[in-house]
């Protein structure tokens, strides 16, 4: 059990909460669009699908990247975290929380794929070719999110009871 709250915690918190914060303003960015996520019936105007892509478009040159680090560090300071507290609850329940939906978006939803189509495809094209692009991003990035959001959580927890039990044995 960790005592206290540990440089690899904080570290696990400050990755995660900067993914978060990248991927709430991505999710904040495509809000106009998600609903096509759930139904093609959703009432979303072409341009908006257009002016969306272009949006994304500027950043996929060094979104990747950027999201790379930020999630590499937060395996890294994970996995350390859960070696430190000899893989008490908390810890695995963060790193969990971060490999699933992560594994799903690298793996199965193929993220080198949808950044090479984001990368292939123009504003300009068909419109159902740039909502199948576009709505392939949106669905990662909301699925980071969520998985972000969730770990962002469970180390919060994680660090208050590390405060309090550094609190109640001093």
């Amino acid at each position: 059990m960790m005592t206290g709250i540990t440089k690899v915690s904080a570290f696990l918190a400050v990755f995660l909460a900067l993914a978060f914060s990248l991927l709430l303003t991505l999710s904040l960015l495509e809000r106009s669009v998600v609903g096509l996520l759930f139904t093609t019936e959703a009432p979303v105007a072409p341009d908006a699908i257009r002016q969306t892509f272009a949006a994304l478009k500027l950043v996929v040159g060094v979104l990747p990247y950027t999201l790379s680090v930020k999630i590499l560090g937060s395996f890294a300071f994970a996995i350390a975290q859960v070696i430190q507290s000899r893989a008490a609850l908390g810890p695995v329940v963060v790193l969990v929380s971060l490999l699933v939906p992560m594994g799903y978006n690298i793996f199965l939803a193929d993220t080198a794929a949808v950044v090479a189509n984001l990368e292939a495809t123009s504003p300009g094209d068909d419109i159902e070719q740039v909502k199948r692009s576009l709505l392939d991003a949106v669905q990662q990035h909301y699925i980071g999110f969520l998985g972000f959001s969730g770990a962002l959580l469970v180390q919060c927890f994680v660090l208050l009871r590390g405060a309090k039990f550094a609190l109640l044995t001093h």
